[in-house]
């Protein structure tokens, strides 16, 4: 079996290592969109015209789920793109929502790109499960190009948690990372606020695909990384921040 999994730049990956732990034995192609990031500041039209190429390019790698490991594409292209392609493809908020009611939360946080709080999708996945959770949503943009340059710790993160989580961490029990990139700092996160659950965009979304999941085999998956930007970067990054050497990473004009 294969999957196909994208985002906009190395958030991704932490959806695919997860992918990775859990289902060892699956083929997976991974397309980071690093030419065109962030997508957190992009309109809608976008945002939507950027996910159909990429899942055209997916589908044309033969892969059977697709899953978006953006929070952006899921707020603004998801419900298109299943109304466009054939074939299963998993967003990232309703497993997040899942989660949150199930944990039976009443005070909820969200950090996001502008557009993923914008969207208002989170909001409206929340109050359609539960009246009663109170969402604060603040769009964190600055992390993004942070964690790109391979920056997940230190004085630039606790700095920006300061800027966007401080005035919140009072008021809420739990903390959505709204944007797979920040997956590499809820280490951070979670060291500067303790007393703040976190639900992790990156792991709900595998734990969704499950369902999908067949033809299961002792071999071991391959892993193939198409990067619309620099390879050299994102080798480098994925490196440095998730010890991923000898990676199969493929570029330039790929025609998406």
């Amino acid at each position: 079996m294969k999957i196909g999994i994208f985002d906009s730049g190395i958030g991704g990956v932490t959806v695919l290592n997860r992918v990775r732990y859990k289902y060892p034995d699956i083929d997976i192609v991974f397309f980071g969109d690093t030419l065109r990031l962030p997508y957190g500041e992009k309109t809608k039209e976008q945002i939507l015209t950027y996910s159909r190429e990429i899942v055209k390019f997916l589908i044309d790698k033969e892969v059977s789920v697709i899953l978006i490991a953006c929070n952006t594409a899921t707020s603004l292209a998801l419900d298109e793109l299943k109304n466009e392609f054939n074939l299963p493809i998993i967003g990232t908020i309703d497993p997040v929502v899942d989660k949150l009611i199930s944990k039976n939360y009443n005070n909820v946080g969200l950090i996001a790109t502008s557009s993923t709080v914008n969207s208002n999708k989170y909001f409206e996945a929340i109050k359609n499960r539960n009246k009663d959770i109170n969402l604060i949503s603040k769009a964190t943009p600055l992390f993004v190009p942070v964690i790109e340059e391979g920056i997940t710790k230190g004085p630039i993160i606790d700095e920006l948690c300061n800027v966007y989580i401080d005035n919140m961490k009072d008021k809420i029990e739990s903390l959505i990372l709204g944007c797979t990139h920040y997956s590499t700092i809820e280490n951070s996160i979670s060291t500067k606020y303790p007393n703040i659950e976190i639900v992790n965009s990156s792991f709900e979304i595998v734990d969704e695909l499950e369902k999908y999941i067949s033809d299961r085999n002792n071999k071991k998956g391959k892993v193939e990384f198409y990067i619309s930007g620099s390879q050299d970067k994102f080798r480098s990054n994925i490196k440095k921040i998730f010890g991923i050497e000898d990676a199969n990473i493929y570029g330039g004009n790929i025609n998406v």
